[in-house]
């Protein structure tokens, strides 16, 4: 995944200008892609957890979700479990003995390069050795599981991952078809929006 910086001083307070303008436009667009969706999961929430969720929170936990697919999906299929729950504990380590931290960030740093990127040699079946692509995964509940398994490996991903497993559980809930129905609509919305924020606010981008 290429990795995309901005530069906010361009034309100083432009910036949140245009972003207050393509709000509007982002919840304009939700309509056609998972407003119906979003309102379940408020339902859901407020029955499940007795919360009760703005509506552009929820939206946002949707987008979160969808691009975190697009870009993580293939990597996750990668992560044999036996890392994954190292690379947790390692986590768990680090947050509760702080005279460890520089160790162990240098042992997560290495195993992190070596299950968690592109760049490794363990390559699963979704790797075309030919075009040297990734394919998407399957959208089915045991990948999910496994994006969000990755992403808590990588510890970037701490507060996300309160949000997300809520998500999770709302849509392990469906039967797989409905499942793959609902995803689809997230990652529409998350592809529309990815295609019209460049178009939008890619002159920040350095």
């Amino acid at each position: 995944m290429e990795t995309i910086t901005y530069n906010l001083q361009y034309r100083r307070g432009d910036c949140y200008k245009k972003i207050k303008r393509f709000t509007p436009e982002v919840l304009q667009a939700l309509k056609g892609f998972i407003d119906s969706l979003v309102n379940e999961f408020q339902s859901f929430t407020q029955s499940s957890y007795k919360k009760n969720p703005p509506k552009e929170e929820c939206i946002f936990e949707a987008l979160m979700l969808g691009i975190f697919w697009n870009n993580y999906s293939s990597r996750s299929l990668k992560l044999d479990e036996r890392p994954q729950k190292l690379l947790s504990k390692l986590s768990t380590l680090r947050n509760e003995i702080s005279s460890l931290k520089e160790e162990i960030d240098d042992v997560r740093g290495l195993m992190a390069t070596m299950f968690l990127s592109d760049n490794n040699s363990s390559y699963g079946s979704n790797y075309d050795i030919l075009s040297e692509s990734f394919e998407m995964a399957e959208l089915t509940k045991e990948n999910l599981k496994l994006l969000l398994k990755w992403l808590e490996a990588t510890e970037d991903y701490v507060q996300e991952l309160k949000h997300l497993e809520i998500w999770k559980e709302f849509l392990n809930q469906k039967s797989e078809e409905e499942f793959a129905l609902d995803l689809t609509s997230i990652l529409m919305f998350a592809d529309w929006f990815q295609e019209t924020a460049c178009k939008n606010l890619s002159q920040y981008r350095l």
